[in-house]
């Protein structure tokens, strides 16, 4: 994935995943760039830190929340780009990734930007993928029905899935809730008391 100076080689990723890093970072700030670049700026916003501060007097309270704000925004950052390089991935040669919508980019990052847990951060590229490959798939309620799950959800929602029959529209397939098959694999009763 990275060569050394930057995040993700861009040359090895074929079109469609390159007019989706491109999309993304329209749509909420530069992702890849060489880390030389990232280095310089670092040192230069360090120095305009340091000629700020000589101005400036901080409180100890203003200065841990400089530090927070900085630390959180960097956690972001790398969950946006984890999630972005996954579905990057992802992509069918044939995506329609030039005709994603930069609004529909910036919802969905400003529901995923905080989640660093691999498994959630998967399900998260996959729904980008999908929409990147086919544009208008995946609503903005979808995005935040995704969102309002937790790990859990997830896990219980994927358990589900599989008593799915799917023809034409899926069906779940569930005749007693109470069944052996069902209380085994899940809470069927507690998953589906939690659907909104």
């Amino acid at each position: 994935m990275a060569d050394g100076n930057s995040i993700i080689n861009l040359g090895e990723l074929a079109n469609p995943a390159t007019v989706l890093i491109e999309k993304v970072s329209n749509a909420v700030g530069v992702l890849y760039e060489p880390r030389r670049i990232r280095k310089k700026a670092e040192a230069e916003a360090e120095a305009e830190k340091i000629r700020a501060l000589a101005g400036i007097e901080l409180t100890e309270i203003q200065q841990r929340g400089i530090e927070r704000l900085v630390r959180q925004e960097a956690r972001k950052q790398e969950n946006i780009e984890n999630i972005t390089a996954q579905a990057a991935k992802e992509l069918p040669p044939n995506a329609k990734t030039e005709d994603l919508e930069e609004d529909w980019v910036a919802h969905f990052f400003d529901r995923c930007e905080k989640v660093s847990d691999k498994e959630m951060q998967s399900l998260w590229s996959s729904l980008l993928a999908g929409e990147a490959t086919n544009p208008g798939t995946y609503s903005k309620r979808t995005v935040d029905f995704v969102a309002s799950m937790d790990k859990k959800d997830a896990e219980l929602f994927t358990k589900f899935c599989q008593f799915t029959w799917v023809i034409g529209e899926p069906s779940p397939l569930i005749f007693d809730a109470n069944d052996e098959i069902y209380t085994k694999s899940l809470s069927i009763n507690n998953f589906l008391a939690n659907l909104p």
